[in-house]
């Protein structure tokens, strides 16, 4: 394997994001409609206190969004490396696959935002990113399960971990 180079990883990854333009464009409007026709629908005069007015018009489609956020990345991992790898799959294969990550996805952003919420949690938050940023795509090249995903994420981030941070 040669060494990693910052210019060839963007280079791939815009390369692939352009051969992908339109199925990517597509599941990402389908993920991110449902908050967005919240918003558009949401009737703001019914709200009865200011937390509910902000509920409804801030908290539930941020939690939405980032919900839509942490599965689009699972999702498009199989025909990503397929892509690098030269083969073109449907994007139901895609899709079919990357359900697969998912759950490891979950975890991180729960994880996450649950240690956002103590003090000093953002700091513990913040290395548990770096050390599991990796591992939904993990699951979905490497076939893992959510646990295994996460372990094995741990491992190809040890030693990269500032860097992952900067």
């Amino acid at each position: 394997m040669s060494e990693f180079k910052i210019g060839r990883a963007l280079g791939l990854s815009f390369r692939a994001w352009g051969r992908n333009l339109v199925p990517f464009t597509v599941l990402a409007l389908v993920l991110y409609a449902a908050p967005v026709v919240w918003i558009l629908t949401t009737d703001l005069s019914k709200a009865t206190s200011v937390d509910d007015l902000a509920n409804r018009a801030f908290v539930y489609p941020i939690y939405a969004l980032t919900l839509g956020a942490t599965m689009i990345s699972p999702l498009l991992t199989y025909r990503v490396v397929q892509d690098l790898n030269g083969q073109r799959v449907a994007m139901s294969t895609s899709l079919k696959y990357g359900l697969r990550g998912i759950l490891p996805a979950i975890i991180l952003a729960v994880v996450v935002n649950v240690l956002g919420l103590i003090p000093m949690g953002g700091i513990i938050a913040s290395v548990i990113t770096c050390s599991w940023v990796v591992a939904a795509p993990a699951a979905v090249a490497e076939r893992l399960g959510p646990i295994p995903a996460l372990v094995r994420s741990a491992a190809l981030t040890s030693g990269r971990r500032w860097g992952i941070f900067g």
